[in-house]
């Protein structure tokens, strides 16, 4: 039972992780659509959209490694 409440968690975490990671790839969708007019502006050099993908990043980091958690409590409750 203690295995349960430890995936349910793991995964209610996961799930967090992947709101946040979509709410920054709409942030840069809708970032690249403010500057699209600018010319002279590089959307991979803008602070919003590096920051972002830094973030992103991080998060996939962060959401693998409760993917593998949650496989290796799987096993062991297995």
């Amino acid at each position: 039972m203690k295995i349960e409440f430890s995936v349910i968690k793991l995964v209610s975490d996961r799930d967090k992780k992947e709101k946040e990671r979509a709410e920054k790839l709409r942030l840069i969708g809708e970032r690249v659509f403010e500057v699209k007019e600018q010319q002279d502006k590089n959307v991979l050099k803008d602070k919003i959209i590096t920051s972002a993908i830094s973030e992103i990043e991080k998060l996939d980091s962060e959401i693998e490694d409760i993917n593998k958690k949650v496989s290796e409590v799987s096993k062991v409750e297995g």
